[in-house]
């Protein structure tokens, strides 16, 4: 099944290529396919970047202080006439640096996730914070016998894993907020066992 489902994934990419960016894969050579699947779908010149610019700061700078993009993520709907300092959306920070410009609003933005924008937003540490954070994800929330909670960890954890956090965050509102009630069930239905043992 999981087989099947890579192949209509592909798929559907190709199709898309053809039909929304026009993109003919008989027309274009192999090395320009090859470019346009990493810049979907491969992350890693982007997670580049960023440890370029914590090795050399005064070259390239993508955010404009430390947890800039982690303050955005906490409060994400408070609108900008409220905020006038509210920070933009962290793919908007990477477009800047890569045109060398000051950040700013584009009307597109390169494709980011959760393990360069550890690094940027927490320096070093972030590196390891961000796969970190998806490892107890997985391991805390991934319990036999919830397979809603099962399937909702992993397509939290892989759109961690490929996209912005704001572009999805209705997803990890709705999660987040099944994992609470999920965990209070949980712990009522065991108070509520225990005490009919002892009774």
């Amino acid at each position: 099944m999981g087989f099947v489902l890579v192949f209509a994934f592909i798929g559907y990419s190709d199709i898309y290529q053809v039909s929304v960016r026009a993109i003919d894969s008989n027309a274009t050579s192999p090395e320009d396919g090859y470019a346009g699947k990493r810049i979907d779908y491969g992350i890693n010149s982007v997670t580049k970047l960023a440890i370029y610019a914590e090795l050399h700061p005064n070259q390239v700078k993508i955010l404009e202080y430390r947890g800039q993009r982690a303050v955005f993520t906490i409060l994400p709907f408070i609108s900008k006439s409220t905020w006038p300092g509210k920070p933009l959306p962290y793919a908007l920070y990477v477009t800047s640096a890569i045109f060398f410009a000051a950040p700013q609003l584009w009307g597109y933005g390169i494709t980011t996730s959760i393990l360069e924008e550890g690094i940027s937003n927490f320096s070093w540490i972030g590196m390891v914070l961000a796969p970190l954070l998806i490892l107890v994800l997985c391991i805390y929330d991934d319990r036999p016998g919830d397979l809603i909670l099962s399937m909702s960890t992993v397509l939290v954890a892989s759109l961690l894993l490929a996209v912005q956090i704001v572009s999805f965050y209705p997803i990890i509102v709705a999660y987040l907020i099944y994992l609470i009630y999920k965990n209070r069930y949980v712990s009522v239905g065991s108070l509520k066992m225990d005490y009919t043992n002892e009774t």
